[in-house]
Formats: C-alpha cells, structure tokens, sequence
C-alpha cells in the first residue's frame, strides 16, 4: 500500500526526485496545501507567512534551473487562483488571492539574488530563435520577471516596463505586460497604449490586448473591460473577441467573483445580448457560473439571481436554457 506523503516528503520529491513529473506535482500538491493554510488565515499573513520546506525546495529549483529551463518556468508558476478554488469549500477568491500574493512576494524574499541572476542569464543576445532551447529561457526568464515585480510598486513597473520595452518577440511583450496589468502605474498605460497603436491593424494581437486588461486583479477592471466592448476593436458578433475579453475576464478569479456582484452583472448582461446572435458561444459563457454552490451564501445568491435572470429571458435558445436549467438544478 501506499503510504500518503507528509509536506515534507512533498518537498524532497519536489527539490530532488529523478522524475520531472513527479517533482511537478509534488510542487503544485504542496504550494495549494499551503495557500489554502495561508487563505484560511489571509487577514493575519506577514512576510515570511510561507512554509520554510517549500521555500527551501524552490531553492533546489533555482539552483538547477538552467540544465532544464523550461522545466524550471514550470516548476516557477503556483497554482492558479481559479485551480485553488477547486480544492476546498467554500471558497473566499479575495482570500486566494492574498495567498496567493503572499506566496509569490515570500519566494522573491527568499531568493531574490538568485532568481535575478537567472532573468539576467537567461536573456540570451537579444535575437530571437524559435528553437526548443531558447524558448526555455525565455519562459525561465518571464518567470522570473513575476517575482522580481512582486511587490508591484513603481520599481517593479519599472522592471516590467524595460522588459516590454526590450522584447524582440512577443512572447516577452506580453509577460512585461502582463506584470505591468497588476499595477496602478503611469507606465501601465504608457505600454499598453504603445502596444495598441503598434499593433492596432492586427486583431488576433488585440485580442491579447484586450485579454490582459481583463485578466488584471486591480479593482477598476470591471469597468475597463466595459470600457473595451465600446472600443472599435470588439465587437460582439464576432465570437474571438467576446472570447478574448469577455471570456477572458471570467476567467478573472478575483474580479469575476467581486463580492459586489458587479463582475457576475457584466458577464450576465453579455450573455442575455450574445444569445439572439450567438446561442452556442452565449451557452459557453453561462458555464463560468457553473460552480456557484462552492462559494460562499452571499456570492452564491448574487450568482443562483444571475442565472435565473438569464433563464428567464424571453426568447432565450434551446442552449442556454438547458445550461441554466441544469445549473439550477
């Protein structure tokens, strides 16, 4: 029989175990234990609130990070928010999201010299080679770039800022940009303003434009995002761009789940007008409110009234009704 593993031998299996997927999964089952401690406690968390195994077992990853890079960007990334919410009942997304923070900003603490030894390393000559070797370092590097702007000050956005600046592809343009979509910064706006002029002809590139703003964690983007479906680049007939920023903001642990309600309205408002024109892609949206029974009683009431409201809409298509109907089940 198997014998279940405590954190600690999480930690060895993740720093030293000869198999990459089993150091992989030993990692992301270690890092949710511990957010999901660390969420349970989010309004008491101080530096240093991570647990010193994982700590010293990222170590070990950071030592060893340049014989496999891309391995290493991996071993780099936490789970995400919306993977915590699936772990423990009910869930608190501003709690996660502490967590979260928490975790990140502790490893930059712990191993800050290291990790900015390896965004340096790793930056390679500045050309771009789309061989497997240099998209590793690449990925290492842009992993990196998350903990060096933890903190998401103004340093920070510096940092991000010089890193989209710099880039020669757009995989690096779009991780400065994505730091830089954390923070309340004059230089936010500056690159992504830059970004869209640059790129404003090409619409699948918008598309990444427009998803980062609706991805981001700072309270305003409920109405940025409203914002950007007047923008000429959107349009909600064409199913890519309700995809890349609708889709993309329900994809927003934090901001979709705002305890107003507000991130629950503007998907709910998208999807009574998306389905007279598109009953397949309105139908696939609704799913973002499949998992209302796991939060908690306010926000499942403000979710259980979205999807009745919906059901309700006259004229509503076969596929959505039967979504719904099944949700409410």
């Amino acid at each position: 029989f198997k014998t279940p593993l405590d954190r600690a031998g999480r930690a060895r299996l993740m720093g030293r175990d000869r198999d990459a997927f089993n150091r992989w999964e030993a990692g992301q089952t270690l890092a949710t234990e511990i957010m999901l401690d660390m969420a349970a406690h989010a309004e008491a968390l101080k530096p240093g609130a991570c647990d010193a195994l994982y700590l010293d077992a990222i170590g070990d990853v950071l030592a060893d990070a340049e014989s496999d890079p891309a391995f290493a960007a991996q071993m780099l990334m936490p789970p995400t928010e919306g993977e915590l919410a699936t772990a423990r009942m009910p869930v608190d997304p501003d709690a996660l999201h502490k967590a979260r923070i928490a975790l990140v900003r502790d490893i930059a603490a712990a191993h800050g010299p290291r990790i900015a030894a390896l965004y340096e390393h790793s930056g390679g000559d500045g050309h771009f080679s789309p061989e497997a070797k240099s998209a590793g370092q690449r990925a290492l590097r842009n992993a990196c770039l998350r903990y060096l702007t933890a903190e998401d000050d103004e340093a920070a956005a510096g940092l991000a800022d010089a890193h989209y600046r710099t880039a020669t592809n757009m995989t690096d343009m779009i991780a400065g940009l994505a730091a830089l979509s954390r923070m309340e910064s004059p230089l936010r706006d500056a690159a992504f303003t830059h970004f869209h002029d640059r790129f404003r002809t090409d619409p699948l590139v918008l598309d990444k434009w427009m998803g980062l703003q609706a991805g981001s964690p700072l309270p305003e983007t409920v109405m940025a995002v409203r914002a950007l479906m007047k923008h000429p680049a959107f349009d909600i007939k064409n199913p890519n761009r309700v995809r890349a920023l609708v889709g993309a903001f329900s994809a927003n642990h934090l901001r979709f789940h705002d305890a107003s309600g507000a991130g629950y309205r503007l998907v709910g408002e998208v999807i009574q007008t998306l389905d007279p024109l598109n009953p397949q892609v309105a139908a696939r949206l609704a799913g973002a409110f499949e998992s209302w029974r796991r939060y908690g009683a306010a926000r499942q009431a403000l979710m259980k009234a979205e999807i009745a409201g919906i059901k309700a809409l006259p004229g509503i298509s076969p596929n959505l009704f039967e979504v719904t109907s099944k949700m409410l089940d």
